[in-house]
């Protein structure tokens, strides 16, 4: 039973990351469109998921966000200035991990920054098993949520 119950959990995780990449490319489709309204709604119906995902789909997420803000140019000045935000954090998220090339030296790097000097201190004894182990649970326990909504 036990078995049955993780396999089941490890298929919703793919189909989650899968999930989410398909809504990226229907948010593309629709920003070229001209459709930003619904371009910007299924963006915040997905931006929870966003954060635990890898960094190439949250470069793309924040990306298609910053279109669908700018509007084309015919966005108010308050939706061109997030937008500026959103490609900024593009920049920031690929800065990142073209440097480190690792993924849980890019999260240290992007904790250093709100933690400030004492951020030193949080790598020791932390390994990238900890924060993998860890982030592999908390999707584990959302896709959990996601099976039993359905």
């Amino acid at each position: 039973m036990k078995k049955i119950i993780i396999s089941l959990l490890l298929c919703s995780i793919f189909q989650l990351g899968y999930a989410q990449k398909k809504e990226l490319k229907t948010i593309d489709k629709q920003i070229k469109a001209g459709d930003y309204e619904n371009a910007l709604i299924t963006l915040e119906s997905i931006s929870d998921l966003i954060e635990t995902t890898d960094y190439k789909t949250k470069a793309k997420y924040y990306y298609l966000k910053g279109l669908a803000n700018y509007q084309n140019g015919t966005g108010s000045l308050e939706n061109k200035l997030l937008s500026i935000t959103d490609f900024n954090k593009v920049k920031e998220i690929e800065t990142i991990e073209t440097k480190t090339r690792h993924d849980v030296i890019a999260f240290l790097t992007n904790v250093a920054k709100y933690v400030g000097p004492e951020s030193r201190f949080i790598h020791k004894g932390l390994t990238s098993s900890d924060i993998l182990d860890t982030s592999f649970s908390i999707q584990l326990h959302q896709s959990s949520l996601i099976i039993k909504k359905k």
